[in-house]
């Protein structure tokens, strides 16, 4: 069983694409890579369990958030794992493997049993100009909290996961998780645009964009 995901553990976000024509040649590829990357992780001290997300605008973009006890021990995995996999799920990251990435800063109802197959996730991005981590901790604590707290509030709303970058203080992603893709609109028609505005800068109008649908998850 999928353990709760708590502040302070460590996220691997790998983001990826498939050259496949179809969604259908897509969800083949992706399935062969979840299940040569769950053979490979279960068996590894500190895995607590992991998401694929692929997104419901472009068929070639995945995203797949695996989650661990402690930085060490996701380092150890890095250090087994099979390069293929990391070379088709990091290709838009840049540096060398091993690369733990996030860090969880602070979860909301975030247990992995509470995400299933075919619910909407939204994968929101901003960048901080805090000169400090302290200081970027405050940042996007107030964003959070009005986030989350206008969220709470709409129908659908399952949890969401607020990481930080272990190697840049100064980029946050938040994702949040919705029952259904009508629920993720009612929710885009009632947020307040600063908080849009300040972690989708990087992500192309018009809104809404409910991003992502999850297709896996343990």
């Amino acid at each position: 069983m999928a353990q709760v995901i708590e502040q302070g553990n460590i996220v691997a976000f790998l983001i990826g694409g498939a050259r496949a024509a179809t969604r259908e040649g897509w969800a083949r590829d992706l399935d062969g890579v979840w299940h040569e990357m769950a053979a490979a992780l279960k068996k590894q001290k500190g895995f607590l369990g992991m998401k694929a997300l692929w997104n419901i605008e472009d068929n070639q973009e995945i995203i797949v958030l695996a989650y661990w006890d402690n930085l060490e021990d996701r380092l150890a995995y890095e250090r087994t794992a099979a390069g293929g996999v990391r070379a088709r799920m990091e290709t838009t990251l840049q540096g060398p493997p091993p690369r733990p990435k996030y860090e969880v800063m602070r979860a909301r109802g975030a247990s992995l049993d509470g995400v299933k197959v075919g619910q909407i996730a939204a994968v929101l991005t901003a960048r901080s100009h805090a000169s400090t981590r302290a200081a970027f901790d405050q940042d996007l604590k107030k964003v959070w909290e009005e986030a989350t707290g206008i969220a709470s509030m709409r129908p659908g709303f399952v949890a969401a996961q607020a990481l930080w970058s272990i190697e840049n203080t100064r980029q946050a992603h938040i994702v949040g998780f919705w029952e259904s893709l009508d629920n993720r609109l009612s929710y885009e028609g009632s947020v307040a645009g600063p908080v849009r505005a300040r972690f989708e800068s990087i992500l192309e109008p018009p809104y809404p964009r409910p991003k992502y649908v999850i297709v896996k998850s343990t």
